[in-house]
């Protein structure tokens, strides 16, 4: 009997052991990691769940970590840097630095890069290359993928350097303001394009819309089945879009937006600079400013301050991985 009952106590015990960890693997996979890009006395940074990691930028007066994707365990950022009086466009992966404009940059061409994406192991970037052998000038709408620059479109004035990218199921994904491309077949738009992302099903390009010669509102539209959703912002436009659980959420200066709905509005002397959602939880890269001096930026979970910049400090992206 005393046999049968350890038994009985021992498997229990299993039982529960292996409740107890499957709840913590199933907490454990809603944990998000916070990225945050930016700079900090004036040198480009990036902060994970609020710890700073300093970017190297050697031979550079200042520098900005501008724009951060994680894939694979692998950190992305897109940053600029300032030497001799220059603007770069500087790139690291894993905090091994790249200057990409004296990379892609040619004796007779010079290359502005302009937005950067990921997907699984290739590294895009899109841009302009103005070829400087001819005069007047002539300009390329161009992307890079691994290094190798292919065009995609030509000009002969400089076009506006609002340029975006997204790789989603092998097709490629470049907007300008005024125009988007799939695979390099050009399709115009009326509205102002501000850029374009992807969820699993679908992909969307945002910006402002012009439903009259002077006033316009925020707009995100489905490429897929060509459904345009305009947003009651005049002259604000959408400028980033992000997807969860099957829903759509949109961003501007002033309000996200849950499937065409506004789900929060920033407060007075507030303004939202960047979004993110993840697992059912809202993050926001929020400006405060309690007057023209008193200015800083916060980082806030569902409403709860997670970051807050210090004097030298900026942020300028957020991502949640």
């Amino acid at each position: 009997m005393r046999n049968k009952l350890l038994r009985l106590f021992a498997s229990f015990l299993a039982i529960i052991l292996i409740s107890c960890t499957s709840e913590e693997i199933q907490r454990n996979a809603l944990v998000s990691d916070v990225y945050v890009s930016g700079s900090k006395a004036s040198h480009a940074t990036y902060w994970k769940n609020n710890i700073l990691s300093p970017l190297a930028d050697v031979g550079f007066s200042s520098s900005s970590a501008d724009s951060l994707i994680v894939r694979n365990n692998d950190i992305h950022i897109l940053g600029t840097g300032y030497i001799g009086g220059n603007v770069k466009t500087l790139y690291w992966k894993n905090n091994v630095l790249t200057n990409l404009t004296d990379t892609f940059s040619t004796s007779t061409e010079i290359a502005t890069i302009c937005s950067m994406d990921v997907d699984n192991n290739d590294v895009y970037f899109a841009g302009i290359i103005q070829d400087i052998s001819v005069i007047p000038n002539t300009y390329a709408l161009v992307y890079w993928r691994n290094g190798v620059k292919y065009i995609v479109d030509s000009f002969t004035t400089e076009p506006v350097h609002l340029i975006c990218i997204k790789v989603n199921n092998n097709t490629i994904y470049v907007t300008t303001n005024e125009a988007y491309y799939v695979n390099g077949i050009n399709y115009p738009s009326t509205d102002f394009i501000c850029g374009v992302n992807s969820s699993s099903t679908d992909v969307y390009l945002y910006g402002r819309s012009y439903v009259s010669s002077v006033l316009g509102s925020s707009f995100y539209k489905s490429i897929g089945t060509n459904v345009q959703t305009n947003l009651p912002s005049i002259y604000v436009p959408i400028y980033k879009m992000c997807f969860d659980n099957g829903d759509v959420y949109a961003v501007n200066e002033l309000n996200v937006y849950k499937n065409g709905v506004i789900l929060y509005t920033t407060p007075n002397n507030f303004g939202i600079e960047s979004f993110d959602f993840k697992n059912n939880s809202l993050y926001l890269l929020n400006l405060h400013a309690s007057n023209s001096v008193n200015q800083s930026q916060i980082i806030l979970k569902d409403g709860v301050t997670l970051m807050q910049t210090t004097s030298d400090e900026i942020f300028t992206s957020l991502f949640v991985d």
